[in-house]
């Protein structure tokens, strides 16, 4: 079960996307969640005309400061007003993906990001971000699509009704499967093993076919045992 949930934020609409889910899992759970955003030299990069001095650098980098953790405690209030009580804000100077990594390592045990964030360049720059963190972090990564349909969050209803988990017979694969199995028991949604088998054009390859599609039957039969029984299709 979740106990502390990292939602990485870079101040755009597309990366609250990560907060609805965030918060009915926080909400059925009971666990912590921090709110991060990070400020790093990058940001000036769109800003007109660049510091001029160290003095200046390190003004604009307190402004934003200041901004960044004001939009996270506006975001704390709305998670407030959802019964979610156990709300951390943290502002870290810094590469975007290297502060998202640290933070995790702090106890967290489950990390709600979108795909993407701002437009525009900066959109390409956190979904790079995203794909930085799931493949250095060493804790379960829950990437939010952009595309998701944002409910109101004092609605808090359940986000999943059915978790599907691909798989290819390899332990690396089969990782997915305790998350899994905990986001259905929280949410109470069925999940669905899927292993696909090629199907072969030759003389006699519908037997060999039926032998795999047998063989995928009884590998899905036997890693279902790590998933809720009652919970997997």
């Amino acid at each position: 079960m979740f106990k502390h949930i990292l939602v990485p934020l870079d101040g755009s609409t597309l990366s609250e996307k990560a907060i609805g889910i965030a918060t009915s899992l926080a909400r059925a759970t009971g666990a912590q969640v921090t709110l991060l955003h990070s400020v790093s030299v990058a940001s000036f990069a769109y800003a007109a005309p660049l510091p001029a001095s160290d003095e200046l650098y390190d003004q604009m980098l307190d402004s934003d400061v200041i901004k960044a953790t004001n939009y996270l405690k506006k975001i704390e209030t709305r998670l407030h007003d959802c019964d979610v009580k156990n709300v951390e804000v943290k502002v870290l100077v810094g590469p975007a993906a290297e502060a998202i990594e640290m933070v995790a390592r702090e106890g967290c045990d489950l990390v709600v990001m979108s795909t993407h964030g701002r437009t525009g360049v900066a959109r390409t720059m956190w979904g790079s971000i995203a794909d930085e963190v799931v493949r250095d972090t060493n804790i379960p990564v829950l990437l939010v699509s952009t595309r998701h349909q944002i409910r109101e969050m004092a609605g808090c209803a359940p986000n999943f009704q059915r978790i599907l988990v691909p798989l290819d017979g390899s332990e690396l694969s089969e990782q997915a499967l305790p998350v899994a199995g905990a986001l259905a028991q929280v949410e109470g949604a069925a999940v669905l093993l899927l292993s696909v088998v090629p199907q072969m054009v030759a003389v006699g390859a519908d037997h060999v076919t039926d032998n795999r599609d047998a063989k995928a039957d009884r590998y899905l039969n036997s890693v279902a045992v790590c998933v809720l029984p009652s919970a997997v299709d």
